[in-house]
């Protein structure tokens, strides 16, 4: 069993790694043009998805997105009026609608994949020495590993608002790792540990 010294650096770490990321990504949406899109990022998802695993009920896509059928009813409704999807029968059971990508849909998202690889590209060759393409490299791999590693029962991430009177207005989010049954509670803005307790 790791030591609370261990389980409160490992806490550190993990906060550092999740804020990184979650800039990274915020950056990427921005040079892909999806902020400016007009278009939520559930669509863009949904868009996403069908381009990838081609036509699927909206009951699937729900499913998919684990968010409910209602919600997906009415991300489609603005994707089909905007001329991205097209909604036709299933080939073999009458009853059901299939949900396809039309071409302008392709046309959309291959253009912001290119915005965004373009600017990735030139990003790294303007800030990167050979040593530091290295070792982005290595934690490309890192994150690859860590994004199939499967630890159900030891590490549990959950977001949390703090409670109490005069705090829901500082609407300040919480991120409450639980580590082999200590947690501690880190500052979402800041990266910072600001509690530990078993």
């Amino acid at each position: 069993m790791s030591s609370p010294d261990q389980d409160h650096d490992t806490a550190k770490l993990a906060i550092r790694v999740l804020v990184s990321v979650h800039r990274f990504r915020s950056r990427l949406r921005e040079e892909a043009g999806i902020t400016s899109s007009g278009f939520t990022l559930t669509q863009l998802a949904l868009l996403g998805r069908l381009i990838t695993d081609g036509p699927a009920t909206a009951a699937a896509l729900a499913a998919d997105q684990h968010v409910s059928q209602q919600a997906i009813a009415q991300n489609l409704a603005g994707m089909k009026s905007a001329g991205l999807i097209a909604a036709t029968r299933h080939p073999t059971d009458r009853r059901k609608v299939l949900i396809e990508v039309t071409e302008a849909g392709r046309d959309l998202y291959r253009s912001m994949e290119r915005s965004r690889d373009a600017w990735l590209v030139r990003a790294i060759d303007a800030t990167m020495e050979p040593a530091d393409r290295a070792a982005l490299a290595a934690a490309a791999g890192l994150l690859d590993r860590l994004a199939k590693v499967d630890l159900r029962s030891g590490i549990d991430f959950r977001l949390a608002h703090p409670s109490g009177p005069n705090q829901s207005a500082t609407r300040t989010t919480w991120i409450v790792i639980h580590l082999n049954r200590r947690y501690v509670k880190v500052d979402n803005k800041v990266g910072r540990v600001v509690h530990r307790g078993c």
